[in-house]
């Protein structure tokens, strides 16, 4: 009898000591887990490449222009900060194309090129007027791109070549030279040194004001044929973690600022004022 109870005794330690390890075991996976979640979560902090474009992107102005505003003010609606890195346009897109570091950018009109490689928002953060600016005292009237030739267009280094002016680039009466920014192709223009020069009406009418004096940015005119009239997007690279996640997340807070009038607050503070 003493050894059955024995034997039912060391049984029922054996089970216990069993069912403590099982538990342990349990314990640990369950910790392992928790701690592999913490280790990865998901962004609340998102950083874009992008050039100086004032008065869309800009940083020198205060809430770094119109675009940095209504991006910021998206993310900040579903909780996630931004910061932006100042470089070249052509820097910007070459750089967050393959990065893990750097998200994206912003401010890009729609090429097959870009969405080989960039999840485009659903919808456009601006509609840009794009026009050929040209001195007052030249009478210029243009249709399509044979209206150009012979003529010299400037053009800004890393900016997207629209179809005007891809369709100049391949007519060989028709020059086009690259400046690195657009003050320097508007000081050219306004010294003769150039014919035209494509560029967004309200990025001109900034530095027409800036860099001008009142009766000489008189002088420079922009033709009221549009070379285009698109959208610009905010872009974000496939290979970027979490690429889908952030693009779905600023799609939702763009929705938002939308709704609640704040997308229209940003854009009225930056509207031509006629002088």
């Amino acid at each position: 009898m003493k050894r059955l109870l024995k034997n039912r005794v060391w049984f029922d330690n054996q089970i216990r000591k069993q069912l403590l390890s099982r538990r342990k075991f349990h314990l640990i996976v369950l910790l392992f887990f928790v701690f592999a979640i913490s280790l990865y979560s998901l962004p609340d902090r998102v950083v874009f490449l992008i050039g100086e474009w004032s008065p869309f992107c800009s940083e020198d102005m205060e809430s770094n222009g119109m675009l940095c505003e209504i991006v910021t003010a998206a993310y900040s609606e579903v909780g996630i900060e931004t910061e932006f890195l100042w470089m070249t346009w052509i820097g910007a897109i070459e750089n967050s194309k393959f990065s893990s570091k750097y998200a994206g950018s912003f401010g890009w009109y729609k090429e097959p090129y870009k969405q080989e490689y960039f999840f485009y928002s659903d919808q456009g953060l601006y509609k840009n007027m794009h026009a050929f600016f040209h001195r007052k005292d030249f009478d210029f009237k243009w249709n399509d791109v044979n209206d150009l030739k012979g003529l010299t267009i400037g053009h800004t280094r890393g900016y997207s070549y629209l179809k005007v002016m891809r369709e100049a680039l391949k007519n060989e009466g028709i020059s086009i030279e690259i400046a690195e920014d657009d003050s320097t192709n508007l000081k050219k223009l306004y010294g003769k040194r150039i014919d035209l020069f494509d560029c967004d009406v309200l990025v001109a009418d900034k530095l027409l004001g800036s860099c001008f004096s009142k009766d000489d940015r008189k002088k420079i005119v922009y033709n009221p044929k549009l070379i285009t009239n698109e959208y610009v997007y905010l872009l974000i690279s496939k290979k970027f973690p979490d690429a889908e996640y952030l693009i779905a997340k600023f799609n939702e807070g763009y929705r938002k600022i939308i709704e609640n009038g704040e997308y229209q607050k940003i854009v009225d503070k930056y509207r031509i004022q006629e002088s």
